[in-house]
Parts: C-alpha cells; sequence; structure tokens
C-alpha cells in the first residue's frame, strides 16, 4: 500500500512533462505601436475613453487616421494584438531605438533613419511636402522665392517635412530660420498667432485658412520598424502586398475617407499672376467664355438662350467670387472651333490630344463621370449606334467598338437627346451618354422602357480649356482658382445639379400609340360613372348615419 503513493506521484510528473512537451498554439502576437497626434494620419482621442477604462488598449473610437485604419487591416492578416504608446514623434523615433517600441508609422524615408531603422519595400502613401502660411497674410506670394529669405518657419524635428524644406532651402540658396516644436498641433497653432511666418508640413490634409507658399518633391510614407527585427519587416511587407493585390483600391479609398488627393488652399498667386489679374480687373473687361447650349445637367442655356445653368455654371460663379474676374458666355455652337470666339472653353474632356486640335490647353480634372449605354431592351447588340457629333465622346465609342470587330453603323445626330430619340424610336440599337445625363432622361416616362448599363472603365473627365493664344498667366489663375473649390463644395455643386425631380407624364397623350387620344372617350366615361357612384354611395351614407342619430 505504501508504493501507491510513490507510483501517483511518479504518473503526475510524467503527465506534466508530457503536457509542457506538447505543441501549443502560437500564442498572438503583441504588437507595441509607437503612436503621436498628427492628424489625419494618426490621431489619439483620450477625451473619448468611458469614465473608469482608462487603461484599457484599442477602446473604439479612440484612435482614428489613414494609419490607424491601415495598420489594423495589416494586423487582422497577421493577428496582431496592437498596443500603442502615446508620445511626440521624436519620443516615438527614440522608443523605436531604445525597443520600447516596435513599430512607427507617418514616416518618410530619409538617410538619418535609414541608418537606424528597418523599412519595407512597401510604402503606404505617397505625399508632397510644402511650405504653408496663413490664408490672410499678403506678405507672401506662391512661389515668390525672393520673399522667402530669412522667414521663420516652423517644423518637428525628426520629420520628413523638415528633411525636405532644409534641402530645398540649400538648393535654392534660401536662408530659412527654423523654429522647432514638439508636435504639429503645436506648430499650427503657432502659426496662427504669428509666432512663425510658416510652416512645414505634408499636402495631404484640406487647408481651408491657409495656403500654399512652395510645394517640394512628393515622398514615400512608411510604417518603419527596428532593424533587429527583420521578421517584422518581412511580415510587413507581405502584408500590403497581399492588400494591393486582393484590395487594389484601398488605398485610395482610405485617401478618400481621411485626406484629399489634390491638396486644395486658399487662393493664392505669385506677383506676376497677381499682377495680370489686377490688370485684367482695372479694363473691366468681361472674359469670354464657350458655354454649352444643351449638355444637361453640365452646361447648358435657359430656353430664352439669356441665362446659364448646370455644373460649369455654378462652378464659373465661384471662379468668380475668387478671383474678381467677370465672365461673357458665348454658345458653343461650333464645335469643332470652341475657340473661335473666346479665351476660355467651360467644359471640355481632358484629353490632350483632344486640346491641341481644338487650340486649347487643358487645366486639372474638375470632376469625371461615368458612361452609361442605353438601348432597346431587345436591340442592345444592334449594329446601328446613334452618337452626337463632333464630340470627344462619339470619338471614344467609335474607338472602342472598333476594338471589338463589331459591324457596326453610326447614327450622327445634333444633341443628346436627338439620341435617345432615335433609340426610343427604334432607329438605333443603342447610344452612349454620360451618367449625368442618364439620370436625367431616364427620369423622364418616355424613356422608362429602355435599357440601361455602365459601361466598365469608361469614364468623361471634364476640364476647363484655356486659349492657347490667350496671355499663359490666365491659365495660371484658372488652375488655382479651382484648386481652391474644396471637395467637399465641388460635391455639393455636383449634387445640386444632379437631383433631378422631374415629374412623371402619366396622361394617355404621352404613349406612343396612334390612337391614344380614343382611349379618352371610354376612360372619361367610366370616370364620370365611377363618380356618380360614388356620390350615390356618399349620400346613402349620410342618410344612414341621419336615421342612426334620431334612434
Amino acid at each position: 500500500m505504501r508504493q501507491y503513493p510513490t507510483i501517483l506521484y511518479t504518473l503526475s510528473v510524467l503527465l506534466l512533462s508530457i503536457l509542457l512537451w506538447m505543441p501549443t498554439a502560437d500564442a498572438q502576437r503583441v504588437l507595441r505601436v509607437g503612436w503621436y497626434d498628427y492628424s489625419p494620419l494618426s490621431s489619439y482621442h483620450p477625451e473619448m475613453i468611458p469614465e473608469g477604462m482608462d487603461g484599457q488598449e484599442d477602446l473604439p473610437g479612440v484612435h482614428s487616421g489613414y494609419n490607424y485604419e491601415y495598420l489594423r487591416m495589416i494586423s487582422q492578416i497577421h493577428d496582431w494584438q496592437l498596443k500603442f504608446i502615446y508620445g511626440t514623434i521624436q519620443e516615438s523615433l527614440d522608443r523605436l531605438q531604445s525597443g520600447e517600441v516596435d513599430l512607427v508609422g507617418g514616416v518618410g524615408k530619409i538617410p538619418s533613419r535609414e541608418e537606424l531603422f528597418a523599412f519595407p519595400t512597401n510604402s503606404v502613401l505617397r505625399a508632397s511636402v510644402g511650405l504653408i502660411a496663413r490664408a490672410d497674410d499678403s506678405r507672401f506670394s506662391m512661389n515668390d522665392f525672393t520673399s522667402f529669405h530669412g522667414i521663420r518657419v516652423g517644423a518637428v524635428p525628426g520629420t520628413n517635412p523638415l528633411f525636405q524644406v532644409e534641402q530645398w532651402s540649400r538648393q535654392r540658396n534660401i536662408p530659412l530660420d527654423i523654429v522647432y516644436f514638439n508636435s504639429f498641433q503645436e506648430l499650427y497653432d503657432a502659426l496662427d498667432v504669428g509666432s512663425i511666418d510658416a510652416l512645414a508640413d505634408s499636402l495631404i490634409a484640406p487647408m481651408p485658412n491657409h495656403k500654399i507658399l512652395a510645394s517640394m518633391a512628393s515622398q514615400d510614407i512608411y510604417f518603419m520598424g527596428n532593424k533587429h527585427d527583420p521578421q517584422l519587416i518581412q511580415e510587413l511587407d507581405d502584408a500590403i502586398t497581399q492588400i494591393q493585390y486582393l484590395q487594389p483600391g484601398y488605398q485610395e479609398a482610405l485617401s478618400a475617407k481621411y485626406l484629399y488627393t489634390q491638396t486644395y488652399s486658399g487662393f493664392t498667386l505669385s506677383k506676376r499672376e497677381q499682377a495680370y489679374l489686377d490688370q485684367l480687373l482695372a479694363d473691366d473687361q468681361p472674359l469670354q467664355v464657350s458655354f454649352g447650349t444643351d449638355c444637361f445637367p453640365i452646361e447648358y442655356f435657359d430656353p430664352s438662350g439669356s441665362t446659364i445653368h448646370g455644373i460649369m455654371a455654378d462652378i464659373f460663379e465661384r471662379i468668380s467670387q475668387l478671383t474678381g474676374l467677370k465672365f461673357q458666355y458665348v454658345p458653343k455652337n461650333d464645335l469643332n472651333d470652341p475657340t473661335a470666339q473666346a479665351d476660355i472653353v467651360a467644359a471640355m474632356n481632358t484629353d490632350f490630344s483632344w486640346g491641341d486640335r481644338h487650340n486649347t490647353y487643358l487645366t486639372q480634372s474638375v470632376f469625371q463621370v461615368p458612361i452609361f449605354m442605353v438601348s432597346l431592351p431587345e436591340q442592345g447588340k444592334s449594329a446601328v449606334v446613334a452618337v452626337r457629333q463632333d464630340t470627344q465622346l462619339a470619338e471614344k465609342v467609335i474607338q472602342r467598338l472598333a476594338q471589338k470587330d463589331e459591324p457596326v453603323r453610326y447614327l450622327y445626330l445634333n444633341t443628346t437627346e436627338d439620341c435617345m430619340n432615335a433609340v426610343r424610336d427604334g432607329r438605333a440599337g443603342r447610344t452612349y451618354i454620360n451618367s449625368y445625363e442618364h439620370n436625367y432622361y431616364m427620369n423622364q416616362n418616355k424613356f422608362s422602357h429602355l435599357k440601361t448599363q455602365p459601361v466598365p472603365g469608361f469614364f468623361k473627365s471634364i476640364s476647363i480649356g484655356i486659349a492657347k493664344d490667350s496671355d499663359p498667366r490666365l491659365f495660371a489663375i484658372i488652375c488655382q482658382a479651382l484648386r481652391s473649390i474644396s471637395p467637399s463644395e465641388m460635391n455639393s455643386i455636383i449634387l445640386k445639379n444632379t437631383t433631378f425631380n422631374t415629374p412623371v407624364d402619366c396622361s394617355i397623350s404621352s404613349m406612343r400609340i396612334p390612337w391614344a387620344h380614343w382611349l379618352r372617350v371610354p376612360c372619361f366615361a367610366y370616370y364620370w360613372v365611377e363618380s356618380a357612384f360614388s356620390i350615390t354611395a356618399i349620400k346613402r351614407t349620410a342618410a344612414c348615419a341621419k336615421n342612426w342619430s334620431t334612434l
């Protein structure tokens, strides 16, 4: 009996040894991230932490920004648990060097960092760096480099904007008085109160109260790790590669959410451009603008031909507010020569070969619209295609269908509505229109039976055209004005002009039936018979109610 405790002890030790040597599932890796406030890339909101939950990590709503969402996507691929260590950017870099954190994001690749830290091959963003001043500071103009000598420029130590500005200053021999701040928030606060003349920062966020004085070279933005952990860098690279492959539009979607791919700023000009603008304003002569007559809802005149409407009308109104310029609008009757009597063309396709053929320079793209195919349900592959003559869209349609080697005949018409009517009447099997026109016409009862579908990868991009024989400074002024219109403002303009509430025409006369008007007789007869019965029923109900009231 005495041997039983010994046996039990031996079995216990043996069982424990087996358990210790058994393979276990990999523990979830805890990734320590150096986190600093640099909106809109990385933000931290301690005020959003619920009472009594101060020590908890990764609370919903506490973190936000481009880097945060990208890092969360990476962590899901590798099953990382993220732990954020808060501080300034310099504190985060010091902690990365000492091994207190594993990763720091939102950084550019500069020589001093490459000596100390490790970068993956793949970046997560590309951004330009610029000198930024207050919009109301009249001392400085864009690219007026002579006025920049000796100005106080704020910057955050250890950041890519500081490196870029210092390099730019040396290359252009423009001495700057650099003033250092611990955070970008302190940087912008100092600019707003006038402690500095300008600041150095990436051009990734909206700047409604600031203006860009100079734009410098763009650089890739990375997540950066420690050189002692090459496995982490490889895992970062693998995850970013996987995201780019499986979700090719992921970076663009994040940019649309947090950043602006085309940074807008306060309206600012160089001295030469401002001098030319002042001359135009002093002359008090309106610039001639070639404006489309019937391209609804992008550009069109009212029936009287006296007033312009549409997206481009509102854009030119905004340009006038920003610049003080006056515009006189002339009908774009000759599409082959839209600049014959004009300095500016209100809406042109963003196609440089098209611009050269029409003697115009093209601004940046103002907006893009998808292209739809409209067809009779049974004739989507009809050989007859209705196109609006002398337009770039017609040219692109012809080129596109030629690549498919389809037997096609073209019916050339004057307006988009003519093309829609041709499909409705069966004279053509299909036509191609932009999505804004599509929404307008398909709200009309006479076209409601037509079949529509978007054409994948087929877009119409709109720019403003400037006549080549005009002063080059006019082109710069219009481009700067367009740049000053914020994305939200542009979206409001487009939404205003593309939200249609077209009343549906339910009259019998609107039906495409030759004998439709004969249906009016039985319809009216039915209406009067039904009314007579309704009146009789009402009288009987009233009589019954009277009888019940006397009981």
